[in-house]
């Protein structure tokens, strides 16, 4: 039982020590891992062949080594901190390790194409970037000239608190004097960092915080939009341009995704399919052209190719009819002449009008498909009764009935086909089918 028990542990010792090699980007001589374990080179080659079959190695001039895209530089919850940043978090469906391994694999990078919001492109920029931001972690009043349109200004002193991007534009949030303001980062030059310091300000952090925009002035004006009744009907899941904030998370029995609670400003209550990572506290809007974010509606005209959205209207103001279930999402592939084209789960292609409403985001609860319903007495609990299979019946009751079902093709209790047999009556909607999920 010894001899067993230090065999084990030689061989969990030897793979761990290949593990870490491997994924350190190293290229692994079997003929050198023999000599330094002292064992056989048939017992390195069986490790790297059968015990590591599971991992991408790449074999080179006899030595092997993980394929780069693999190599764990860089953690999931890395990425995902910086996607949050980047403000793409939602663009993709999942952050899982099996999907970024997808992304990142040079082969399926054919398969993707994403065109987002217009960035400001910061090439040459990156010194006065990375002194501001080591400005507002050491606290210390800087200086710089602003280009306005009537020329330049100066400013002496001036506390910055945060850098923000807003809509692919990033904003230097500093306080003047005792005014809090926003300074458009390209627009800021002969940037000087002083020796003075100043004290943090938790209300000013707040008020960062909450502000959807970049308005940051203390005078707040209320300004009151009249819908036509044209058009009052995309509104009609959530207000317009009115912010709502997640009350909660809940689980509905009639459905197989988890709603959202929202609370709008005024106070107003409402429910709304909750998408994946969309956490109590966060906030939500409506509109014609709001962030593109977990959670936020808006026309399908106003989203960037590429977006997964769920809850898609077929018709404007109808209400939301596609990719509604758990897990489920559409993801927008292209526009043509006022129509926006979905690619749906099931492999259809379709056009809709560009003016319907969608929900960025693909639904909540995707291992729904994963549940097992364990015993029978579960589904009698949802109200299912038992159903007996057709080809265990006499012939008499059912046209697949009898011992052997006489060659017949499977059909329905009316004798209509059941395997294969198109069903689809509506013709007059056909013309919106752009690729069918038949593959035909």
């Amino acid at each position: 039982m010894n001899d067993r028990a230090a065999t084990h542990d030689t061989l969990v010792y030897r793979l761990a020590q290949m593990l870490v090699k491997l994924n350190q980007g190293e290229k692994l001589d079997p003929q050198a891992l023999a000599e330094e374990f002292g064992v056989n080179l048939r017992t390195i080659q069986r490790d790297l062949n059968e015990r590591f079959a599971y991992l991408p190695l790449v074999k080179s001039d006899g030595r092997y080594q993980l394929d780069g895209v693999f190599l764990g530089k860089l953690s999931t919850r890395d990425i995902e901190r910086f996607a949050s940043l980047a403000g793409v978090r939602g663009l993709f469906p999942s952050l899982s390790d099996e999907f970024l391994r997808d992304v990142f694999d040079a082969r399926m990078q054919a398969a993707l194409l994403v065109k987002g919001h217009h960035y400001e492109d910061l090439s040459g920029r990156r010194e006065e970037f990375r002194r501001l931001e080591q400005a507002i972690v050491a606290r210390r009043h800087v200086a710089f000239d602003y280009q306005k349109e009537e020329g330049a200004k100066h400013y002496d002193s001036v506390a910055p608190f945060k850098l923000v991007n807003h809509k692919g534009v990033w904003y230097l949030a500093a306080r003047d004097g005792e005014k809090l303001k926003t300074f458009a980062f390209g627009r800021i030059g002969r940037l000087t960092l002083l020796d003075s310091v100043f004290a943090a300000d938790p209300a000013i952090e707040k008020t960062l915080i909450d502000e959807d925009g970049i308005w940051l002035g203390e005078e707040k004006r209320e300004i009151v939009l009249k819908i036509s009744a044209e058009v009052a009907g995309y509104f009609k899941r959530r207000k317009l341009n009115v912010t709502a904030t997640v009350e909660r998370l809940e689980y509905d029995p009639n459905r197989t995704a988890f709603l959202a609670l929202l609370k709008y400003e005024d106070g107003e209550l409402s429910y709304i399919l909750a998408p994946q990572r969309l956490a109590v506290g966060d906030k939500v809007v409506s509109g014609q052209k709001v962030d593109v974010k977990p959670g936020n509606a808006m026309p399908l005209s106003g989203m960037p190719i590429g977006t997964i959205v769920h809850n898609v209207e077929l018709k404007p103001g109808a209400g939301g009819q596609i990719a509604r279930s758990a897990g489920s999402f559409v993801q927008l592939v292209g526009r043509d002449s006022g129509w926006a084209v979905l690619k749906l789960n099931s492999g259809e292609t379709r056009r809709v009008r560009s003016e319907c409403m969608a929900t960025v985001g693909a639904v909540s609860n995707p291992d729904h498909s994963n549940q097992v319903t364990g015993k029978a007495g579960r589904n009698r609990w949802k109200g299912m009764r038992p159903t007996v299979r057709s080809i265990t019946m006499n012939p008499i009751d059912h046209p697949n009935g009898g011992r052997t079902n006489g060659g017949k093709h499977w059909a329905t209790p009316w004798g209509k086909p059941t395997k294969g047999f198109k069903t689809r009556k509506n013709k007059s909607t056909s013309k919106y089918i752009i690729r069918s999920r038949h593959g035909k």
